[in-house]
């Protein structure tokens, strides 16, 4: 577990979001929209394809936590929030799986291995949220889109 040494003088953020890169998440009603629905007005972003896929996968796992070490020790973040959405491609989309439970509880899984692998490098400081997000719309239609929590886990 690596130690992190917290920079005194940093401007505070009230979290680092680990998020999918997928566009929908930014379009119209977006991401920053909804984390503002948390409170979480200031964030450091990290936007990578899956999220979660990419932290619990061995050849990207240091990115994904160099990143979080970074906005904990240079804008002593608040909170970590893990992110997944519906339809994500990383996972092969929603028809990957045979119902939406189904695909609930796969991002579930993975959601939870993603905080532990976080919590084992980190520790347990820092409080980990885990949302799953409805963040689909018919891309020739952006005008439907909405991001809502469909499990905060």
């Amino acid at each position: 577990m690596k130690e992190i040494k917290f920079d005194k003088a940093a401007t505070r953020c009230d979290a680092c979001v680990v998020t999918c890169m997928d566009f929908r998440l930014y379009k119209d009603y977006s991401l920053d929209d909804f984390l503002k629905t948390l409170g979480v007005n200031t964030y450091d972003l990290i936007a990578v394809p899956g999220a979660g896929k990419t932290l619990i996968d061995t050849n990207s796992r240091e990115m994904v936590l160099n990143g979080i070490k970074l906005s904990l020790e240079l804008h002593n973040a608040q909170t970590i929030y893990l992110l997944h959405h519906k339809d994500c491609g990383a996972y092969g989309g929603s028809k990957s799986f045979e119902t939406p439970d189904a695909e609930l509880e796969n991002h579930t899984k993975e959601l939870k291995n993603a905080k532990q692998i976080i919590q084992e490098e980190l520790g347990s400081y820092i409080p980990i949220k885990m949302i799953f997000l409805d963040a689909v719309a018919d891309i020739s239609d952006m005008k439907t889109f909405n991001i809502k929590a469909i499990s905060v886990i």
